[in-house]
């Protein structure tokens, strides 16, 4: 493993112990150890931990239902992690049609943000990059 990416980890990892130690004291349940797996035909692999490391905040996809973004504090605070879901509003009875599809929304969000980039760092612009097969979900 080559330095940077040793100092990346580490500094991933010290992200991650700050934020559920705030979120322990606010009685929230905190920012995901693991990534999280999505659900569907073409599962997604987000790891919450390698997007805070370049300090992109919560609130960049955590909004309130005017779509202004939430801050950290208020999302770690959040008792019930289901209530963050994006399902939760962008579903069948979203007023945007077109903003009531997940893929879509990931799509627009993810992709911009993966081409530009964060802090001189671009993410994965490739299906591949994020999506996962089936078996590494451990289906099939």
């Amino acid at each position: 493993m080559r330095t940077g990416e040793s100092i990346i980890y580490m500094l991933l990892a010290a992200t991650g112990l700050l934020l559920s130690c705030v979120a322990a004291q606010a009685g929230g349940v905190g920012m995901p150890n693991e990534p999280i797996i999505t659900e569907g035909l073409n599962p997604v692999k987000f790891d919450h931990g390698i997007h805070r490391s370049l300090e992109i905040p919560c609130g960049e996809c955590h909004h309130d239902d005017k779509h202004n973004p939430r801050r950290d504090e208020d999302i770690l605070a959040v008792t019930d992690g289901k209530e963050l879901h994006c399902r939760n509003c962008h579903n069948k009875d979203f007023a945007n049609t077109f903003l009531q599809n997940r893929q879509d929304i990931f799509h627009i969000n993810c992709r911009t943000c993966h081409a530009v980039g964060v802090n001189g760092t671009r993410g994965p612009r490739k299906c591949n990059g994020c999506h996962i097969k089936k078996m590494e979900k451990g289906e099939g």
